[in-house]
């Protein structure tokens, strides 16, 4: 039997951020190659192992994406930020302690709930995920919606 080779860790900008969390309440996306917005903006980068997914889960996403936004009368981005910061930063905090201490330091307890969707616009976290929680993420995401009234399918 034969080892897993461990993926290469990889730097991500996880947040470009105001230097006050009450700057968040009136959040807006950052170009973050612009150094005159980060020049205000404490900037929070991290490592975190990826083993990339499969295009197939890219496309079923974007498709499951659109069809929870219908569903919940929100745009597409919304759709998306519920479900990577309800399915996605839980399985990147179990599989990276590294984003784990990053994100419960820096994030979790310190900007509201409206604050954090809006964060999820800017930051990677399901081109995170390694194959394995990628499966698990669909699977969470086609639970919590069949529960609410909304049958996602595998393609």
């Amino acid at each position: 039997m034969t080892k897993a080779k461990k993926q290469p860790k990889q730097k991500v900008l996880l947040a470009a951020v105001p230097n006050t969390y009450e700057g968040l309440q009136c959040w807006c996306p950052v170009d973050v190659q612009d150094e005159n917005i980060l020049r205000d903006r404490r900037v929070i980068e991290g490592f975190v192992s990826v083993d990339s997914r499969s295009l197939e889960q890219n496309a079923l996403w974007a498709v499951w994406y659109s069809q929870i936004a219908k569903h919940m009368g929100q745009t597409v981005i919304e759709a998306k930020s519920f479900c990577k910061l309800h399915f996605g930063i839980p399985l990147l905090r179990e599989q990276d302690a590294e984003f784990k201490l990053l994100y419960d330091g820096q994030i979790k307890k310190n900007i509201t709930y409206e604050a954090k969707l809006k964060l999820m616009e800017l930051i990677k976290v399901s081109s995170l995920l390694s194959k394995h929680n990628g499966k698990k993420y669909q699977s969470a995401i086609q639970q919590h919606f069949s529960e609410n009234g909304l049958i996602l399918e595998v393609l």
